[in-house]
């Protein structure tokens, strides 16, 4: 019921939920068999850090910032490997070419 009353950025609770320390601790309280869970009383001992709401917000804002970042390096990355096997596909399809059809290449 407390955390109704607080003030919170959902956005930084999820980023906190997802932190690696969070899921580690997690991972520890969970039980069952077929279906792991955790209890909302052990979740609702767990201490989570809720800085002001105004740093909450700058928090989101700059973790939504490097994502992107991340993204752009990933697309970028995906087109370099692209690039790099066209650029292999090629050298290889020219060393693999029979030697009298890049003798007449060349001499044209």
């Amino acid at each position: 019921m407390w955390l109704r009353s607080c003030h919170f950025d959902r956005r930084y609770l999820k980023l906190v939920l997802d932190s690696p320390q969070t899921q580690e601790v997690l991972l520890e309280k969970t039980a069952g068999v077929a279906i792991k869970h955790i209890s909302i009383t052990d979740l609702g001992k767990m201490v989570f850090p809720l800085p002001p709401l105004a740093e909450q917000h700058r928090i989101v804002a700059k973790v939504d910032e490097l994502m992107a970042l991340c993204d752009q390096l990933e697309t970028s990355l995906t087109a370099t490997a692209a690039t790099r096997r066209l650029l292999l596909d090629a050298l290889l399809a020219e060393a693999l070419a029979p030697a009298d059809a890049r003798e007449m290449e060349a001499a044209e």
